[in-house]
């Protein structure tokens, strides 16, 4: 129990008969292991790891374990210290990866300058994997290793009597890379980077593989400046970048294929960029029986005297949806196997398509354009399939009639569009929009464009590697007030945005306005133009991201809800037309209704005593008086009630006199101020009592 804790302590593993052995790594300095046949990664308790595991004694350990491993290292920098020396072994010079057919797994923290840095020192290179052992290194960065004892510096020995593979990999068993870099390595021989030989496997994905250099050997001839691969297994490059790596007298300064028998490579979604050689300086096929697949992927800025982009002197190459740009030297050139182009961009190399020997090179529905002083096919037999566009008559590709001969593809610069690559866009009005077979791009691989959008977009497939997709117009709308009353003002905010990713042209708004008298319009682009009822802006081209701005200033007609419909639209079809609607609802309520302007009824009552046996009480004729003045006169039998109607504002005194069948009058007097509604005033004769109460009203003979 003791020793057990003391080893965990120190950050040791002792594998159990079954299962996985685990390490974990966080000392930097480089020692080798007390006893690596035991499978313990101890280093004596004397050295500078004072018993610590170190990287190399963890591999040593590994070497000694009859199952699979992991070393999980810190981050850091691993570097090694102790330089080759008697045979090629784990305990000295670069690191061996023996146990097979037990895989060995070396996790880190990250492979940025501050993660996990395994540094060879200029003195070895930093791995070599033995035949038929698997070996995955993940997050982490392998840099400064040499082969042929250079030292430190990336200047190529003259004429080396040697030849030393993999400055910083030498694979001889089954490698996976991910998420790892692999960078500043230098061989004397093939594969700067990484060298996989004989039934090697290698699968390489989001890596980069950066600023390695394969220098010339014996034979003065080294290929693979990043990666070299000579052996009969397949390779998978996928999400990766190689970019500034070297093979100055050999091919692929990329990357290099050279194999014996039938292997597949598959390159997709990965960047070559910056490689030099002096045959594909991008890439270099070199298979016998095998075959090799671009998918997605961009080859720019290479050098090369011969096939700066991509060179195929091996059997089988297909390109697809791929972009070859600016590359300086011939994108593609294709010697004794074939070589077939398809729904790619090649556009901007010194000379685009060149079949420089015996082999046969197809193209179709791919653009072809500014091939520089050298053309777009300078030299060999190419055959222009179908659906192709050429800048030119298209005469030395073998153009036929279904290519667009003498044509601008019209496309963008290289840039980012979406996507793991780079891509050069197509511009609105380009003839190569709708204008590819349809055939081929609905089969896999063909129905997706080197971004991974879906073919077609349109009504047909475009030619190239950039399948356009038209400008995204949105628009909104907004109101100052959600409510206002007839006469009243209101200002509409319309806002038109374009969410690319193409540019719109022509773009269009329109806004009927029922319901509302239209005063004013204004934009923050192009003219508007209206009449009362309906607006219409012309605002021209508008870029991704771009916006305008329209304010639209109206008076309110009649009362109700009124709702503004506006819609905006440009000269290509739109990918999302429903939000290129946008409505606003304002209600318009109807003013309350003034208060009446004038008086109500007045009323004056006269009541009789029924029990009153002469009945001499019945009032027969009614005069009635404002400030003095006779106004009306009523005649009756028997009147009970006179109704007034005063009128409005002002003082007016109103005198209502009441002529009895007797001769007896009643007067009922009131004041006015202003106007009164309702009963003014009533005049109760009681039994007995002829008029005479609180109501001013006099009984007169």
């Amino acid at each position: 129990m003791a020793a057990l804790l003391g080893a965990a302590t120190l950050g040791l593993a002792v594998p159990a008969s079954a299962g996985a052995a685990n390490f974990n790594v966080s000392n930097t300095n480089d020692v080798a292991a007390q006893n690596p046949a035991s499978g313990s990664c101890a280093t004596p308790s004397g050295s500078d790891a004072h018993g610590a595991c170190t990287l190399r004694s963890a591999v040593q350990a590994a070497n000694n374990v009859n199952a699979d491993s992991t070393i999980t290292l810190a981050a850091g920098v691993y570097k090694l210290t102790i330089a080759p020396s008697g045979g090629d072994d784990d305990s000295t010079g670069d690191l061996n990866i023996t146990n097979a057919p037990n895989k060995l797994t070396i996790n880190g923290a990250g492979s940025g300058t501050n993660g996990s840095v395994i540094d060879g020192n200029f003195t070895d290179r930093v791995f070599r994997i033995d035949a038929d052992t698997p070996a995955e290194f993940n997050n982490v960065r392998i840099r400064n290793g040499r082969t042929g004892g250079i030292g430190n510096t990336t200047t190529c020995p003259g004429s080396p009597s040697f030849a030393q593979d993999g400055g910083g990999i030498q694979n001889n068993g089954d490698l996976t890379l991910t998420h790892d870099v692999i960078i500043g390595n230098v061989a004397v021989g093939h594969g700067g980077g990484v060298q996989s030989s004989n039934n090697s496997t290698l699968n390489i994905s989001q890596t980069a593989v950066t600023n390695n250099v394969s220098c010339p050997a014996k034979f003065n001839f080294a290929s693979g400046g990043g990666v070299n691969h000579d052996g009969n297994g397949d390779v998978m490059i996928d999400l990766s970048t190689f970019s500034g790596n070297s093979a100055p007298t050999g091919n692929g300064g990329g990357y290099a294929a050279i194999s014996v028998s039938d292997p597949t490579d598959t390159i997709s979604r990965s960047t070559f960029s910056g490689n030099s050689a002096g045959t594909g300086g991008g890439i270099d096929s070199e298979m016998n029986g095998g075959t090799m697949t671009l998918f997605a992927d961009l080859l720019t800025g290479n050098t090369a005297s011969r096939s700066a982009g991509l060179n195929n002197t091996g059997d089988e190459v297909s390109v697809i949806n791929t972009t070859i740009t600016n590359n300086n030297g011939v994108g593609i050139g294709s010697g004794v196997g074939h070589t077939s182009v398809s729904y790619s961009t090649l556009f901007h190399n010194d000379g685009n398509l060149q079949n420089y020997d015996s082999g046969t090179f197809t193209i179709d529905d791919t653009i072809v354009a500014q091939g520089g002083s050298p053309g777009n096919c300078p030299g060999g037999a190419v055959t222009a399939n179908h659906n192709n566009l050429f800048d030119n008559s298209g005469a030395d590709c073998s153009a036929g009639a279904t290519d667009l001969k003498n044509t601008d593809p019209m496309v963008g610069p290289l840039q980012d569009n979406g996507g793991p690559t780079h891509t050069r866009a197509l511009l609105t009005g380009s003839k190569a929009i709708n204008a590819a077979d349809d055939g081929p791009c609905g089969t896999v691989a063909k129905n997706v464009d080197q971004r991974g959008v879906t073919r077609p977009q349109g009504p047909h497939c475009d030619i190239g590697a950039f399948e356009y997709v038209a400008a995204d117009l949105a628009l909104t709308a907004s109101a100052d007030k959600s409510q206002i009353k007839p006469g009243q003002q209101d200002t509409f905010t319309d806002v038109v945005t374009n969410n690319g990713p193409s540019n719109a042209t022509s773009v269009v708004f329109t806004d009927p306005a029922a319901g509302f008298h239209i005063d004013s319009v204004s934009t923050t682009k192009g003219s508007c133009t209206h009449t009362k009822h309906h607006v219409k802006c012309q605002l021209g081209s508008l870029a991704k991201g771009g916006k305008v701005t329209i304010k639209i200033k109206v008076t309110a007609d009649s009362p109700g809800d009124i709702t503004m419909n506006s819609s905006v639209k440009a000269a290509q079809q739109d990918p999302k037309p429903s939000n290129n609607h946008a409505t606003v609802t304002v209600r318009v309520v109807k003013p309350p209704k003034p208060p009446k302007v004038g008086c109500g009824r007045s009323k004056f009552h006269f009541v009789y005593d029924t029990a009153d046996p002469h009945q001499d009480d019945q009032v027969t004729l009614v005069k009635i008086f404002f400030n003095s003045h006779h106004r009306r006169t009523q005649h009756g039998h028997n009147i009970h009630t006179v109704t007034i109607r005063p009128r409005p504002h002002g003082h007016y005194e109103v005198v209502v006199i009441g002529y009895l069948t007797d001769g007896r009058r009643i007067i009922l007097e009131r004041n006015y101020h202003g106007c009164l509604h309702g009963d003014t005033g009533e005049h109760i004769e009681e039994t007995g009592d002829y008029g005479l109460g609180s109501d001013n009203l006099t009984v007169k003979r």
